[in-house]
């Protein structure tokens, strides 16, 4: 456990951030096969003495590359090791069992698709609540989310579609289960228009 104390910031409107580094020379890493998680707690104490804030937050360490240097180009790579993705699309199941707060469904749910040797699902064109996530973090499953967008984007909504993907980065970045994300499905030019 590595603490670390920070000096005092003034919070301000928008975002307050502090940075801190920690070293971790030998890191245990994410992977399916054992999902190794670290845990952070932040606790922010009032200068007078007030009450302290707590927060608390998982993560994983490991590294998602795919190989576009070699003659045949593709190949995915989880924590330098070739990795094939088995797995499936899903349409808003996780969601919903979420939004019924059935957590047991979902854990069964990601059990028996680790049972059928499955290792990734692809969220399609919708990220999840984060408590999907974490359960895929703590079960090590592999997890593409896409943003909810389908074909083409028109000019007027770019601006949006640039804050939602901004949103998305933000709810999934911390989970090492979410391995990939895309940010439009099954893109096309728009009639008599070349892609932009």
């Amino acid at each position: 456990a590595a603490r670390i104390k920070l000096g005092a910031i003034a919070a301000g409107p928008g975002v307050s951030e502090k940075i801190a580094r920690v070293r971790m020379p030998h890191p245990r890493l994410w992977r399916p096969e054992s999902p190794y998680l670290y845990t952070a707690r932040v606790v922010a104490r009032p200068k007078d003495g007030g009450p302290a804030d707590n927060a608390e937050s998982h993560f994983g360490m490991r590294k998602f590359t795919m190989d576009e240097t070699s003659p045949v180009k593709g190949t995915l790579w989880l924590n330098n090791q070739p990795v094939i993705l088995r797995g499936a699309n899903t349409m808003g199941h996780f969601m919903v069992e979420a939004m019924k707060g059935n957590r047991e469904q979902l854990i069964e749910d990601v059990l028996i698709a680790r049972l059928a040797n499955m290792n990734y699902f692809r969220l399609t064109q919708s990220p999840v609540q984060p408590e999907v996530y974490d359960l895929f973090d703590q079960l090590g499953m592999m997890a593409q989310t896409d943003l909810p967008l389908f074909g083409s984007l028109r000019r007027p909504v770019l601006e949006e579609a640039v804050k939602q993907a901004g949103e998305m980065e933000r709810l999934v970045r911390a989970h090492p289960s979410n391995i990939m994300i895309s940010y439009i499905n099954e893109p096309f030019a728009p009639r008599g228009k070349e892609h932009r």
